[in-house]
């Protein structure tokens, strides 16, 4: 064999085994992690477009007609009760990547959910199945529902906003409609919620004190999915 093929083939079969190794760990081989950073807000608000689409099994956008609509129980931001939130064991956190999924809980606490979780930030609309993934990450998603006021929405964005980083990094949150509950809006983390309609700030920050990072993964970093991304 000619001493230069014979240099090529040592030198495959000494790269095969790292390029193994680098598609297994690279985030962004596996899809697990990906910059989203190119799915920039347009001066409209709305994403430019991002990494990852929703799947055909990802759950559309609400639908909810508000003209008749009206909560049980108003939404009020005064003479709040004390809330400890329900705590909801573990269904699971598998990774499905398209079929769908039917969630019995409303708005769901854990759960399979897509490989690929959400930027963090503000969105017109992400389905469950990537937030949930987001929450399995140690974040929170602040819910509202569709015909909830937007001075609720105006007031659940300032508040994530202005959350103090900790020793890791920035605060992880999620703003998104969910139409899938009976009250105003809804806090959720990995196995826990607490469905509400008062807005108290103070009674928010004790229980994102008790539950933000409490999750299976403590990841820092933003997913690949940017549909519907606003902002943050």
């Amino acid at each position: 064999m000619p001493h230069r093929l014979k240099m090529k083939l040592v030198s495959l079969i000494i790269a095969s085994p790292l390029l193994l190794s680098l598609s297994a760990c690279d985030p962004q081989m596996t899809g697990e992690l990906l910059d989203a950073s190119t799915a920039e807000p347009s001066e409209g608000g709305e994403p430019d477009g991002g990494d990852v689409e929703m799947g055909p099994g990802d759950t559309p956008p609400p639908s909810v007609s508000c003209d008749d609509f009206s909560f049980a129980q108003p939404l009020t931001l005064s003479s709040c009760e004390p809330f400890e939130g329900e705590f909801t064991p573990s269904i699971g956190a598998n990774h499905v990547p398209e079929e769908r999924i039917i969630y019995e809980q409303r708005p769901p606490t854990s759960g399979p959910h897509r490989p690929q979780w959400g930027r963090w930030g503000e969105y017109s609309w992400i389905p469950p199945e990537r937030w949930l993934h987001n929450l399995e990450h140690g974040g929170v998603a602040f819910l509202y529902h569709p015909c909830a006021p937007s001075s609720l929405v105006d007031s659940l964005r300032e508040y994530a906003r202005a959350y103090p980083a900790d020793d890791v990094g920035e605060f992880r949150w999620i703003l998104t409609p969910y139409e899938d509950m009976e009250t105003p809006f809804a806090v959720v983390a990995w196995e826990w919620r607490a469905l509400l309609s008062c807005y108290d700030e103070e009674g928010m920050s004790d229980f994102i004190s008790r539950v933000y990072r409490q999750a299976p993964e403590d990841v820092v970093g933003d997913g690949g999915f940017s549909e519907g991304w606003i902002g943050r």
